[in-house]
């Protein structure tokens, strides 16, 4: 059999597990955490000023746990499909470095959009906004973090034989290679406070829509995530 299908069909039954665990942890555990935050704020509005750091830390542990249902409640139904139609992408990436503004200026973060102006592909737009914002959002926290003086955010779009690419770069301090073989499995994450799902929810969609998602990275250079689509 062919590695790349092998690899595809590895990536497959690894999300479709993942759903079947993320379909029981939501049956057992969704409905319950807002009744737990009710009880623990009411018991904060009870408690002295002594104890109520307590129960604030309860309140901080739901909204991690709140994150998680979240992100599982995502790779369980099924992504909006949207109709394909002209999507004005220049335009659409410049939305969005509008919408991270404040977060890229704090930073000082230089963006650029490299994207031609005039450019029109096929695409559904919804499914594609899905894909693209989390991997700004993992581009801004890597340059967060770096201690490079160089804090840019670059984002491609190429043509190559039958393949369209947008490529999202950062020049932060790259991923480790002992770890990038395990970017793509649920619940891993470098980062504090995060669940470590957005990877493979803007994987799934990929699938969903027949695009594919590739992440090259090296301390030096970077991380460049490519996102690849038939055109």
């Amino acid at each position: 059999m062919d590695v790349k299908k092998l690899t595809k069909m590895m990536e497959a039954d690894r999300i479709q597990t993942t759903q079947w665990v993320a379909q029981e942890i939501l049956h057992r555990f969704g409905g319950s955490l807002s009744s737990i935050r009710g009880r623990a704020e009411t018991l904060k509005g009870q408690l002295d000023h002594h104890h109520r750091d307590n129960a604030q830390g309860i309140l901080d542990q739901i909204e991690s746990l709140e994150k998680l249902i979240s992100g599982l409640k995502y790779l369980v139904h099924p992504t909006a499909q949207g109709n394909p139609k002209r999507v004005r992408l220049h335009q659409m990436i410049e939305d969005i470095i509008l919408f991270l503004q404040f977060r890229l200026s704090s930073a000082k973060i230089n963006v650029m959009n490299l994207v031609p102006e005039d450019l029109e592909i096929d695409a559904s737009e919804v499914p594609l906004k899905q894909v693209v914002m989390p991997l700004f959002f993992n581009a801004i926290e890597a340059l967060e973090i770096s201690k490079k003086e160089e804090k840019a955010l670059i984002v491609h779009f190429q043509k190559t034989g039958k393949n369209q690419i947008l490529s999202i770069e950062d020049t932060g301090e790259g991923i480790r290679p002992e770890l990038q073989a395990s970017l793509f499995k649920p619940f891993f994450t470098t980062k504090p406070g995060h669940v470590g799902l957005s990877l493979i929810i803007c994987q799934k969609i990929c699938q969903e829509q027949g695009w594919e998602l590739q992440i090259k990275s090296d301390q030096e250079h970077g991380t460049r995530v490519e996102l690849l689509s038939p055109g």
